[in-house]
């Protein structure tokens, strides 16, 4: 599984979701109160899918 970053694949969720929270606060007001906030739901909804990586790394690779 060469598209890991980090055991199960939650790297790739964790830095594409910090990358579109970024890109979203660059487009609205850019004030630290929208980061913060994103920042806040990347990390709870990181918490909530954290199992979610390893399948869809293995999905994407194709291995069961």
């Amino acid at each position: 599984m060469a598209l890991e970053f980090s055991p199960g694949g939650r790297g790739i969720l964790l830095i594409g979701a910090l990358a579109l929270a970024l890109l979203i606060w660059m487009q609205t007001s850019g004030s630290w109160v929208t980061l913060s906030l994103l920042l806040v739901a990347v990390g709870i909804v990181t918490l909530l899918l954290w199992g979610a990586g390893t399948r869809i790394v293995r999905r994407v690779a194709g291995v069961r």
